[in-house]
């Protein structure tokens, strides 16, 4: 028998989106960027989160005149303090440039641009972000009638940029029309028989496995297949042929992406407002909760921050989305080590972490260690419960619904907000619950209360593709209207937005048609 291991194309960072794009094509891209310093910044993270230009690719930056300025470029590239350290770090694949005029020798496949200070023309795409408002365009625009510093700018800007990326992704013709949520070799063979019970009774994976059994299109035999938890170093999709979506970069894209149009009268919310003294619980430091976490801790002038995760272990194949982390973290807690994380990007705050999962028992102040009823279920005492009941946000970066409408209840309980969001390769929502309504009248009980989980591993439960794109643009929103909620001026109105392969939409979220009465906490 021939041991093989799992080996750098079955383990590697990018398995997770490979079922969504033609990753041999993005990883030989040439790109250029433009723009200010952060929407630099930020999509050269999410272009090094993708895996842009690492193979034959490569990525062109014009200078901007401001060093590197984005909560997530200390995160991903921390040793880069200028521009000219982040080209040193990888110079086959990357270069910076003074001005257009030097890139005319270079081939490009798409160039972008997000808010230049100026007038920079040939972009294939631009984008625009300042406060609350947001904007892409395929020609320059003027201007936005905001031009001070916003506390909401730079998650808008990340919106902004994960909406972009897909838009180009599909420009350049490296977006699959058939969504695939994982692959994997399997052992087949042919059984002569067709007594499916006495075929598992002598034929078992190496390791113990059931085998699925079926009857042979001849009916004289059975195909008894089982999935192998050792797999060979080679890679599943390079053994398909898949249709990419064809584009034509005069097509029109979401042009209007903020929470305010872009071209609307001055408001209320476009003037900024300080972030202080607030505690808000963030549940869930995975995808979601690594791009919203650090716009929210980067904003804060003080105050608390609570981080709930149960994970044992950060894993290799989260690191295409989850920003927070690196190689170094692969094994730590997700919920110690996302702390550490944000303290370190603001010291001035508090960041506490939970190493446990969201349960009903977290809604009551009991101790567990004395009380005889909770004895056989092995709970042990939690602070959770006084961070519940301190924060006026919740941050619900889940996987299942079911830790959702618990969040939702202590929310209630607490007369707090709820921020929550959800994505699922190239769809993603962000909604917030305030006084008014609840999950299971905006998802019925069934669904509101299901347990399934969906994730980005494969045991037990059911795996999903996952891609930067969309969870960026999640959490980023999550951020953003947390924030928006700790305006004076906030009216606390529930809120719901959807993003499908980067087209976005937002509305308000009425009575749903199944109450004929106002809700009074169907919780």
């Amino acid at each position: 028998m021939i041991a093989l291991e799992i080996g750098d194309k079955m383990n590697d960072k990018y398995r997770r989106q490979r079922g969504l794009v033609d990753q041999e094509r993005v990883s030989n891209l040439k790109i250029l960027v433009s723009g200010s310093s952060g929407g630099v910044s930020d999509l050269l993270v999410l272009l090094s989160q993708f895996g842009i230009g690492q193979e034959s690719g490569f990525i062109g930056v014009l200078r901007p005149n401001v060093l590197p300025d984005s909560v997530f470029w200390k995160l991903t590239f921390p040793n880069a303090k200028r521009w000219e350290d982040w080209e040193q770090e990888s110079p086959p694949h990357r270069q910076i440039f003074s001005s257009l005029k030097d890139t005319e020798h270079f081939q490009f496949d798409y160039h972008l641009c997000l808010n230049p200070a100026h007038a920079v023309h040939d972009a294939d795409l631009y984008g625009y972000a300042k406060g609350a408002r947001a904007k892409i365009s395929r020609q320059p625009l003027s201007s936005s009638p905001i031009y001070s510093e916003h506390v909401l700018t730079p998650s808008m800007r990340v919106a902004v940029a994960a909406t972009m990326l897909q838009q180009m992704l599909r420009d350049v013709d490296c977006m699959a029309h058939m969504k695939i949520s994982d692959a994997w070799f399997t052992v087949t063979c042919r059984v002569e028989s067709t007594d499916f019970e006495e075929v598992r009774k002598h034929i078992t994976g190496i390791d113990g496995t059931l085998v699925d059994v079926q009857l042979t299109s001849d009916g004289n035999a059975t195909l008894a297949r089982y999935r192998s938890p050792t797999q060979p170093n080679l890679s599943p999709f390079d053994f398909l042929s898949r249709t990419m979506q064809s584009s034509q970069k005069q097509l029109s894209v979401s042009d209007d992406l903020g929470l305010i149009p872009w071209d609307a009268p001055v408001e209320v919310f476009d003037s900024s407002w300080s972030l202080s003294g607030h505690e808000l619980v963030l549940l869930g430091a995975g995808g979601l909760g690594s791009w919203s976490a650090p716009l929210l801790v980067e904003q804060m002038e003080e105050g608390t921050i609570h981080i709930v995760d149960g994970d044992a272990e950060i894993e290799f194949h989260n690191l295409n989305r989850q920003v927070l982390y690196n190689e170094t973290h692969i094994g730590s807690k997700k919920a110690l080590t996302a702390a550490q994380q944000l303290q370190l990007l603001n010291p001035k705050i508090h960041v506490e972490s939970y190493f446990e999962f969201l349960t009903p028992h977290h809604l009551v102040q009991e101790d567990f260690d004395s009380d005889e009823e909770f004895d056989d279920l092995g709970l042990e005492t939690s602070l959770l419960f006084d961070a519940l009941s301190r924060s006026s946000i919740y941050l619900a970066c889940l996987d299942n619904m079911i830790a959702r409408t618990i969040l939702n209840e202590s929310a209630i309980k607490n007369g707090s907000i709820m921020v929550n969001g959800a994505t699922e390769a190239l769809h993603g929502v962000v909604e917030t619950f305030g006084q008014k309504g609840c999950m299971v009248c905006r998802y019925g009980k069934e669904n509101a209360r299901s347990s399934e989980v969906i994730s980005c591993t494969e045991e037990g439960i059911r795996p999903i593709a996952s891609i930067v794109t969309s969870t960026a643009w999640v959490g980023s929103m999550m951020a953003l209207l947390t924030m928006m909620n700790l305006n004076p001026s906030s009216k606390d109105q529930n809120y719901r937005a959807t993003w499908y392969e980067g087209n976005f939409e937002q509305f308000m979220p009425t009575q749903p048609p199944w109450f004929d009465e106002p809700c009074k906490y169907h919780i």
